[in-house]
């Protein structure tokens, strides 16, 4: 069986939403079920700052701000991307409408193929990805 590695983040999504984290009127049902059958969550993470640019980079590269000199990744350093690519994995990143997080700073970075959620040429890539 194929092995599938599906990593979602949320920019600022409290947990006292979140039925995975015990509330009773969840209001993130298929978050809710992925973790309850099939994922991991985590009760105590902590972001390494408090905005999108300066918490990606340590979710993307193991980074902490201070690291940084701009808001785009370092095109050196090793990525998590790069790293499920290394051992072979495809490496598909879905992201919405943020503006932080695009190919111009970096964050198409080690995935076969980005695509952002609006875009008219996503559907199709999608699907060619997960043929």
């Amino acid at each position: 069986m194929k092995k599938l590695v599906i990593l979602i983040t949320v920019d600022a999504l409290r947990s006292d939403i979140c039925g995975f984290s015990g509330i009773l009127k969840s209001q993130t049902r298929n978050l809710d079920l992925l973790g309850k059958h099939y994922g991991t969550t985590f009760t105590q993470a902590f972001a390494s700052g408090v905005a999108t640019p300066m918490s990606f980079p340590g979710i993307m590269c193991g980074l902490y701000p201070t690291q940084m000199n701009t808001n785009k990744l370092p095109s050196g350093k090793l990525c998590i991307a790069d790293q499920f690519r290394k051992i072979g994995f495809k490496t598909t990143a879905i992201l919405a409408a943020n503006p932080y997080l695009t190919e111009v700073q970096g964050y198409n970075k080690g995935f076969d193929t980005f695509i952002k959620i609006g875009d008219t040429t996503s559907k199709n890539r999608l699907k060619k990805n997960f043929a």
